[in-house]
């Protein structure tokens, strides 16, 4: 099978097509959970896909929506979502604006720090004053280890070499049905997504570990597959 390397923009349909049984049985619960107990009146998914997190958010809660995939996005307005604000560029999402931002899956498809460090502020810019940011990702200290319906190539076909950056690495994904697809993700460490956010002025008051699928016949019941950043803007 070939490995895409974009595949948020040039195979976004391939993605969404294969069941991603952990992220939406065991992370996407938790993200809502966040949501919906902070109450916020505007809310922005940054990188929101096709939209799968948008449709159980409350609608009472002003939603906006942003991909910088066109496919990604195209999905989404096929859900027929209503009172939806959907952006196209990220320079056109208004500033000061949101009380909560969510980033999920985000980090781990950033290539570079310079790439990283534009998302950080962007995401500071768009959030009031103490506004939260929720943002979750595939914890980058177990990433050699398998989980229910994913696996990387991390201690396996590449070493696992934690303190470097931006190290590309394979991630494949399958379902009950057998569709699988395959991929490149980016490794980032506690420390330096720490520090990235806390330099935009995204202060990390909370951490959460997400165990993996129980319902899944191969489950991982030893270590994590996501956590979840909660931060507070804090601007200067």
């Amino acid at each position: 099978m070939a490995i895409e390397r974009d595949i948020w923009r040039t195979g976004a349909s391939k993605f969404v097509g294969v069941q991603h049984t952990s992220k939406v049985n065991s992370l996407n619960p938790v993200l809502l959970n966040m949501v919906h107990s902070r109450r916020p009146e505007a809310l922005l998914d940054y990188g929101c896909g096709d939209g799968q997190i948008l449709e159980l958010i409350d609608p009472v809660i002003e939603r906006a929506a942003y991909d910088p995939s066109p496919e990604m996005l195209q999905m989404l307005r096929q859900r027929q979502l209503p009172d939806i604000d959907i952006f196209e560029r990220a320079s056109s999402i208004p500033s000061n604006h949101f009380d909560l931002v969510i980033l999920s899956m985000v980090i781990v498809c950033i290539p570079t720090l310079d790439v990283f460090k534009e998302l950080a502020t962007c995401i500071a810019r768009v959030l009031k004053p103490g506004g939260t940011l929720i943002a979750a990702t595939t914890h980058p200290c177990f990433r050699q280890y398998g989980f229910s319906d994913f696996k990387t190539s991390m201690g396996h076909s590449q070493p696992f070499e934690y303190l470097q950056d931006a190290t590309p690495f394979e991630v494949s994904i399958h379902d009950a049905a057998e569709h699988q697809v395959q991929f490149v993700d980016y490794h980032w460490t506690l420390a330096t997504t720490f520090r990235i956010l806390t330099e935009a002025g995204l202060l990390v008051v909370g951490l959460t570990e997400i165990p993996d699928d129980a319902s899944h016949p191969d489950v991982n019941s030893l270590v994590p597959p996501y956590i979840v950043f909660e931060c507070r803007n804090t601007p200067p």
